[in-house]
């Protein structure tokens, strides 16, 4: 295994050899080492488990070893003690001093567990595992994968114990195989360890900022949550099919059967103006937002004073949108605004937002597992690759998917196709009809 361990994970166990850490509350604790070294939906999907770790072992460390695409998530929860960062997409000198560093942290103790939670992994990841002293180091069996291809490494030369689960099984359904493997008998399913952010006032702080206006204005306003983004290409719906939604949603929001049921408010007369869409993503989303802004109706865009950029500290306002289906008669008529957020909020923010919304559709990717987890309303659009394992994990009911049926299914992103049918053959209809059923609903 040691043959393929990165230069930089090599010096840091030397050099922990040698080394502890100062903190002596830490040192005299018994520890537990989490490895969890993927992206932000699979970190919230982890924090069920966490607070179970935190119920079951009180008196122990829970260290968190995390990328950092899920830090964010795990930054701030009170169920983890100690977060260590591992990197090693970057390259460069400090980078690597960094890793050493981040490697020492993690290897200068012994743990009573190494829990390895991912059950598609990194050769850093496994190394990690494997340099790390425990007594008892569990991963998952059955399947073993590293990234999408067989692992080298016999596994049971690095870890105590094996966990059969099938590849098909829910991501969360395998951790709760696997936590009760290390004696968390208590979980029998993944409702006892469902995701919870720990959303505080300070997280919801600006999400309030950015709706409030807007509620003064229209206290009948229906918001929609629109993660558009995503990670990888296959899991892309499409900005044309996005913004087609939104001008059907906004059309249909004149009829009565969508007037406002929240409790204490009365529905206005007119429909101008009642939807607002949020689109909610990071940095790198803009651009393609812009792209679903534009779209609902470049030439009508306006600027309103009661949006402002809150992260820059300037007096501009937010360019809004105005859209509106084609059949509309009057400019003012079945109008939605729509607000390009990304980049403007935190991760943990954006969760807050969501939890504000009246419905949250997008890609499979965070904000839709942010959804179930606060409980909003929501429709994912879900490609092909992985049938079972991302699949919401709430209240069918509530969280709804929309998924095309074609005899490709399960490439696990080895797509064979032209293009990726698993998604683009998703009708606008097919989500639409999810959304509007949701809209229904009490």
């Amino acid at each position: 295994m040691w043959r393929h361990a990165p230069k930089w994970l090599q010096a840091a166990f030397i050099v922990a050899g040698v080394w502890r850490w100062p903190a002596a509350p830490f040192r005299e604790r018994p520890a537990i080492l989490i490895v969890k070294l993927d992206s932000l939906g699979d970190a919230l999907l982890l924090t069920g488990a966490l607070r179970r770790l935190r119920q079951h072992f009180r008196d122990h460390v829970i260290v968190v070893a995390c990328s950092p695409r899920g830090l964010p998530v795990f930054n701030g929860l009170s169920t983890v003690d100690r977060l260590v960062v591992i990197d090693d997409t970057q390259s460069g000198v400090i980078a690597r001093l960094n890793r050493v560093r981040q490697g020492i942290c993690l290897l200068a103790r012994r743990y009573e567990f190494v829990l390895h939670l991912s059950f598609t992994t990194t050769t850093t990841a496994h190394t990690l595992c494997a340099a790390a002293p425990a007594r008892k180091k569990v991963w998952f069996a059955g399947n073993a994968v590293i990234g999408e291809r067989p692992l080298k490494v016999n596994p049971e030369r690095i870890y105590t114990k094996l966990v059969t689960v099938k590849k098909v099984t829910h991501e969360m359904d395998k951790t709760a195989e696997l936590l009760r493997a290390v004696a968390l008998s208590e979980v029998q399913s993944r409702k006892d360890i469902w995701p919870d952010m720990e959303l505080g006032e300070r997280d919801r702080k600006k999400a309030d900022g950015i709706l409030a206006e807007i509620r003064r204005e229209r206290p009948d306003a229906l918001f929609l949550a629109l993660c558009a983004g995503a990670r990888f290409k296959m899991k892309d719906w499409g900005a044309e099919r996005f913004a087609e939604l939104v001008k059907r949603v906004a059309e249909r929001i004149q009829n009565s059967e969508f007037r406002s049921q929240k409790p204490g408010v009365a529905a206005q007369d007119d429909v101008e103006m009642r939807l607002v869409v949020l689109l909610i993503g990071g940095k790198e989303d803009r651009e393609h937002f812009e792209w679903i802004r534009e779209m609902c109706g470049e030439d009508d865009r306006i600027q309103d004073s009661e949006f402002r950029s809150q992260n820059r500290g300037t007096e501009e306002p937010t360019t809004l949108a105005t859209c509106h289906s084609p059949l509309a008669t009057q400019r003012a008529k079945h109008a939605a605004r729509v607000l390009n957020l990304a980049g403007e909020l935190t991760v943990r923010e954006s969760a807050a937002l969501i939890e504000q919304c009246d419905l949250c559709v997008g890609n499979d990717t965070f904000g839709l597992h942010a959804a179930v987890a606060v409980d909003t309303p929501s429709v994912v659009i879900m490609w092909g690759g992985d049938i079972g394992r991302w699949d919401p994990w709430g209240d069918p009911k509530r969280h709804r998917m929309v998924r095309a049926e074609v005899d490709c299914k399960g490439c696990e992103g080895n797509c064979t196709q032209p293009c990726f049918r698993c998604v683009d053959e998703i009708r606008v209809d097919s989500v639409a009809a999810e959304v509007f059923a949701l809209l229904q609903e009490p």
